[in-house]
C-alpha cells in the first residue's frame, strides 16, 4: 500500500462518512469500503464509538506484522466530528456475548475457565476451557475463542500478550484455573511482575 492510496481512501471516507454511520449505511459504499480495505489484506468494522457517535476500526486481522500498517493508516485519519478511528479491534463491554454469523451459533463465554502458562523465555500460553462449545468443530471453536479473547482484551493486547492459545476439554489439575473474566487483570499482574 502506497501513501497516496491512504490519502485517497481518507478523502473518499470524508466525503461519504455521513452515509457510513453505524445506524444508517449505504450498502454500496460499505462494499466499496470492504473492497479497498480487503485489497490491503486487512479487515474492518464500523460501530458505535466509545466517545463519538461512530467508530471505524481498520484491523490487522490478528496478524502482528500488519499492526504497523494499520497504525500508519489510522495516524493519517481526518478529524471528523462524529467519528473515532482505531488501528485494531477494541475491547468490548459485552465481551462475553457472541454470535458466529456464518453458523448462526450464539453463546455466552462468562462460564469459561482458563489457565495461563508462563515460559522461561517470557512467552505466555493460555489454555481455555470453553465448556459450551463442545458441539463445534475444532476450527469453529478456535474462531469463537479468538473472538471472545479479542472482545475481552482488545486485538492489539491479545496479539502482544498471548503467544499461544489452546482450547482444552479439561485441565490436568485445578491449579491456576480461573474464570475468564479475570484474564485482563491477571495479564497486568504478570507484566508488573517482570
Amino acid at each position: 500500500m502506497i501513501d497516496f492510496q491512504i490519502i485517497d481512501f481518507w478523502n473518499w471516507f470524508r466525503k461519504n462518512s455521513n452515509k457510513l454511520d453505524s445506524t444508517n449505511y449505504d450498502k454500496s459504499l460499505l462494499k466499496e469500503l470492504d473492497n479497498t480495505i480487503s485489497n490491503w489484506g486487512l479487515s474492518w468494522e464500523i460501530g458505535p464509538g466509545f466517545v463519538k457517535e461512530n467508530s471505524l476500526t481498520i484491523s490487522p486481522n490478528g496478524t502482528r506484522n500488519l499492526l504497523e500498517q494499520t497504525n500508519r493508516i489510522i495516524q493519517t485519519a481526518p478529524a471528523l466530528y462524529e467519528w473515532e478511528f482505531y488501528s485494531s479491534r477494541q475491547a468490548k463491554k459485552n465481551w462475553d456475548k457472541a454470535n458466529l454469523i456464518d453458523s448462526g451459533f450464539e453463546f455466552d463465554a462468562l462460564s469459561w475457565l482458563y489457565v495461563l502458562l508462563e515460559y522461561p523465555d517470557g512467552k505466555i500460553e493460555i489454555l481455555v476451557n470453553a465448556n459450551n462449545l463442545k458441539s463445534l468443530d475444532t476450527n469453529t471453536k478456535g474462531l469463537a475463542v479468538d473472538l471472545v479473547l479479542t472482545n475481552l482484551l482488545g486485538e492489539k493486547r491479545m496479539m502482544e500478550e498471548l503467544d499461544f492459545i489452546d482450547i482444552v476439554d479439561e485441565f490436568e489439575s485445578n491449579k491456576g484455573v480461573t474464570e475468564i473474566q479475570f484474564l485482563p487483570d491477571h495479564l497486568v499482574r504478570i507484566k508488573q511482575g517482570r
